[in-house]
């Protein structure tokens, strides 16, 4: 969201060709980061307590994916390391 949020910012600097639109939209990009880690966060955990969502649902399908690709890689350097050990 934080991304996508601010792609306007991106697509003006383009339009305008303007480097000093560039430098805008970059600051604006790091202050609402910093508004999202030093405000939001603390706020909602506050509000919330430890029901708030550590990672979004996106990061755990992720998060799964990666590690089954993992899995997948090991298994297959694995196999191809004992066929050259087998040669």
């Amino acid at each position: 969201m934080l991304l996508f949020g601010k792609l306007w910012c991106y697509a003006l600097c383009l339009l305008c060709q303007s480097e000093e639109l560039v430098v805008v939209a970059l600051l604006n990009h790091l202050f609402e980061y910093l508004l999202m880690d030093v405000i939001e966060k603390p706020h909602m955990r506050t509000l919330y307590k430890n029901s708030v969502r550590k990672e979004n649902a996106l990061q755990r399908k992720l998060r799964k994916e990666a590690k089954v690709v993992q899995e997948r890689i090991k298994r297959k350097l694995a196999s191809s390391i004992a066929s050259i050990r087998n040669r």
